[in-house]
């Protein structure tokens, strides 16, 4: 969902210059295809209103198929093993994994896939309804089967857990209900913003890989080392040397270290009453979602961070935090985001955010007399932001509503 009025600024990194200036100087929606195969299956749909009907009724199918033991324990296996650090699976990998009788996964849904669809009376389709599944499911290789609730306590081999689908084209806060499907094919309405207390696989497209399948950087795992790249912000450039990657420009973002909270470094040591000396070290320290906007059916958030400087807006940065994923929960970050240098200016502003969109895109607003142009994915939500001076305390603490934080910083 993106938020139409913008109070805080968006930002991304883009390549560093590699001059120096001064002490510590800046370091260097599914593409859907026309199906008109010869088996004479329906045209892939297109818009979001036709993406939803199809994914319906896979969800449907896929309720059906999980009715075999080992359909579920597939499914069970290959979430567990977390590609993207959330309990989910992108289809195209165990499409062709074998579930008993020698069949592969996508003929068992294909032959649900049927069964969901058939009119009563109907002659029987089967060679039908898998070429209407391949075109579908090879045009949407975001296409990904998760257990976002109940994964812990499924028992595969004795449960049949309900199937629902995620919506395209629906504000994640307009969600209200959404359906999903038994091994009976019976239909069962959920509520969007409460978790259900029984497992709920959904099926929908990934919000952690490109519009091709492919894992975002924000969620490859990063060694400790990598998560200490970019000791200052970047500065905009004339031009860009690199081949840009829309989610980390110029290839120097940092990122959480995986592995959750972790206890604070020694080298920040007790608050003090100073305020900030140029080339002070600024940290994201930590940080605590109260609301992340995501609904229960869409599993674990995608938390970020960004920042600008007011007076010196060519100098920005965003830090990612890939294991930020229960609200009410104070995560330890210590994110090293730039050192101070007197050309930046006295403010800049910080904002949280939760991403939602795949398409990355350029808007233009204003914040406090300031007209800023930025790059973002289209549909993230804004959790809030705020000014931070150089004449802050050490010991900073910042609340937007939906996110309180803390910033620190460390002499040289």
């Amino acid at each position: 969902m993106k938020k139409v009025v913008l109070s805080a600024l968006i930002l991304t990194t883009v390549t560093p210059l590699l001059a120096a200036a001064g002490p510590r100087q800046p370091l260097p929606s599914a593409r859907l295809l026309n199906d008109r195969p010869a088996a004479g299956a329906k045209s892939v749909p297109s818009g979001p209103a036709a993406l939803n009907g199809s994914l319906r009724d896979l969800a449907k199918a896929l309720a059906y198929t999980l009715g075999d033991p080992a359909s579920r324990r597939l499914i069970k296996q290959e979430a567990g093993k977390k590609f993207d650090g959330d309990f989910e699976v992108l289809y195209r990998d165990i499409a062709n994994r074998r579930v008993g009788n020698e069949r592969a996964f996508r003929q068992a849904l294909g032959s649900s896939l049927e069964k969901a669809t058939a009119r009563p009376g109907a002659v029987a389709a089967p060679a039908k309804a898998q070429a209407r599944l391949d075109s579908l499911t090879v045009s949407l290789p975001r296409l990904q089967i998760a257990v976002p609730v109940g994964f812990a306590q499924w028992d595969p081999e004795r449960e049949a857990p309900l199937v629902t689908f995620v919506p395209e084209g629906i504000d994640d806060d307009e969600l209200g209900q959404v359906e999903a499907f038994d091994a009976q094919g019976r239909s069962h309405m959920l509520d969007a913003r409460i978790e259900p207390t029984v497992p709920v696989v959904v099926i929908g497209l990934s919000e952690r890989t490109d519009e091709n399948g492919y894992l975002q950087s924000d969620f490859v795992p990063r060694g400790s080392a990598a998560a200490k790249m970019m000791m200052e912000p970047m500065i905009d450039q004339p031009f860009e040397p690199y081949p840009s990657d829309p989610v980390d420009p110029g290839g120097d973002n940092p990122y959480e270290p995986a592995g959750g909270p972790v206890a604070p470094p020694t080298y920040l040591g007790p608050c003090d009453a100073r305020t900030h000396n140029y080339a002070d070290k600024e940290i994201l320290y930590q940080i605590k979602i109260n609301n992340d906007h995501e609904p229960w059916i869409k599993g674990d958030p995608e938390i970020y961070a960004t920042y600008s400087f007011v007076d010196n807006q060519g100098i920005k940065g965003q830090y990612h935090m890939a294991n930020v994923n229960n609200e009410g929960t104070w995560y330890t970050i210590n994110g090293d985001l730039f050192y101070w240098q007197a050309y930046y200016g006295n403010t800049m502003i910080m904002a949280i955010w939760e991403k939602d969109g795949t398409n990355y895109g350029t808007f233009t607003y204003s914040h406090s007399g300031f007209t800023f142009t930025v790059s973002i994915f289209d549909g993230d939500d804004q959790l809030g932001s705020n000014p931070i001076s150089f004449f802050d305390p050490i010991c900073g603490y910042y609340s937007t509503g939906d996110s309180e934080y803390k910033m620190r910083y460390q002499a040289p």
